[in-house]
């Protein structure tokens, strides 16, 4: 498996599914903060994170971080996605599978929003 590449469309996706994460928890704080963030590379060709925080405030770490990972492992690819806190304490670990080229990808995005929308009480007990 060579040439693993996230599409545009995927990480359209995936911002769309951090930011309806973020919604209702902006209803019930208006003053959090929320940002995304992404990269790639060869062997992490996918691999992204929302940042929530109860508040802006410059001098303070993010409450909790969102992880989505597609890291290569000899020749397959396995995927992740984590809620954690900002200092690294996993609050709940999500689906992982093994994914092959192309719509896999796209598949495991929609099993990121079910994760989120299942542990919305989570992230609303840690942010609102």
């Amino acid at each position: 498996m060579s040439g693993f590449v996230v599409s545009e469309e995927c990480w359209r996706r995936l911002d769309a599914v951090f930011a309806a994460a973020a919604q209702p928890l902006r209803e019930c704080n208006p003053a959090l903060w929320f940002q995304t963030g992404r990269r790639s590379s060869d062997r992490v060709p996918l691999d992204a994170w929302a940042e929530f925080g109860r508040v802006r405030d410059p001098a303070r770490t993010e409450d909790i971080v969102v992880f989505v990972a597609v890291v290569r492992d000899g020749g397959a690819y396995r995927a992740t996605v984590d809620i954690s806190t900002g200092e690294g304490v996993m609050l709940a670990d999500g689906p992982a599978r093994t994914l092959r080229v192309g719509l896999d990808v796209l598949s495991f995005v929609t099993d990121v929003e079910s994760f989120l929308a299942d542990r919305a009480g989570l992230l609303r007990a840690a942010l609102c």
